[in-house]
């Protein structure tokens, strides 16, 4: 019991960040600055490439401050399916004015209640990062060379249509399946229609695949 008063002193005693007798907030900031810039001194060269390197999305995509507004949805990036609050700010180079700028959890939401893993957090990454892919890609040259070419959705979807139509007056329609590892129930039921809509029947549905497989099995 002795240990354990003094333990309680002590935690008592300890300053806490952002107290009113403690630490403040911006002074421990402060301090933790003073400590980097201490150690990076000696290893300015390594700490300036490892700042490159998280500098993923340059300062400049970032609209100016305007009139915000708040849009509810959901995450789709698992099987879960968070609740999450978006934050757009005004832009006027987008259309309708509005950018996305910060993915929060809903707290309202019964599933995640206002709680977002990482990967919800960069979401905005799929959208804005640099170096995602932004049209559809045809495979030039010899498979697996790694030789791609930009085409545009109109291109993409004529060269779909046309391998499609090959198949289905060729082999046949059943030569064409789609496999799905139940990550979206939506994109599911899509998949079916287009299948029933085509002649198919082979819509397999690979449920281990998905994320939540590993995670009944553990």
């Amino acid at each position: 019991m002795t240990t354990g008063g003094r333990n309680r002193q002590r935690c008592a005693a300890s300053p806490s960040i952002g107290s009113e007798h403690g630490v403040a907030r911006r002074d421990f900031i402060k301090l933790v600055g003073l400590g980097t810039a201490a150690l990076g001194a000696s290893t300015a060269v390594g700490l300036g490439a490892a700042a490159q390197a998280l500098n993923v999305v340059p300062l400049e995509e970032f609209p100016e401050h305007g009139p915000e507004s708040r849009i509810v949805s959901l995450c789709g990036l698992c099987p879960a399916r968070c609740g999450t609050i978006v934050r757009k700010i005004g832009s006027d180079g987008l259309k309708r004015g509005e950018r996305a700028v910060k993915v929060e959890g809903n707290p309202l939401d019964p599933i995640n209640q206002g709680a977002l893993c990482p990967v919800g957090q960069a979401m905005l990454q799929l959208v804005y990062n640099p170096d995602r892919i932004r049209s559809p890609m045809k495979c030039v040259g010899e498979r697996g060379a790694g030789g791609w070419q930009a085409i545009s959705w109109q291109e993409a979807i004529a060269t779909i249509k046309a391998k499609l139509g090959e198949l289905r007056g060729g082999p046949g329609a059943h030569t064409v399946a789609v496999l799905s590892n139940g990550t979206s129930e939506l994109a599911g039921r899509l998949m079916t229609r287009f299948l029933d809509a085509y002649g198919s029947p082979n819509f397999i549905l690979d449920a281990g695949a998905a994320p939540s497989g590993g995670q009944d099995l553990t």
